[in-house]
């Protein structure tokens, strides 16, 4: 398990970069906080201005991520591939 410093790391990493430019198991929209999925929801709907499936899962998973806190990161840090 990673320590408290290498998860925010993480963290800064998908939001920084994106969910999709890291990678990750497709597993984890199953595992997300519902807060973190309506921040994730509104996201799109400001953001994206696209009909793309791809850029709308991404931006929905990035700022989802963007707004989980610690432990909720902490318990989904795992589908991500730059675990």
């Amino acid at each position: 398990m990673k320590n408290q410093k290498s998860l925010k790391n993480q963290k800064k990493e998908i939001v920084n970069k994106t969910a999709l430019f890291v990678g990750y198991s497709m597993k984890v929209l199953n595992k997300l906080p519902i807060y973190a999925m309506i921040e994730g929801i509104k996201a799109v709907k400001e953001i994206s201005k696209t009909d793309d499936d791809n850029e709308i899962q991404n931006i929905f998973l990035t700022e989802s991520i963007k707004n989980t806190n610690y432990q909720d990161f902490k318990n989904i840090a795992t589908y991500f591939f730059n675990y």
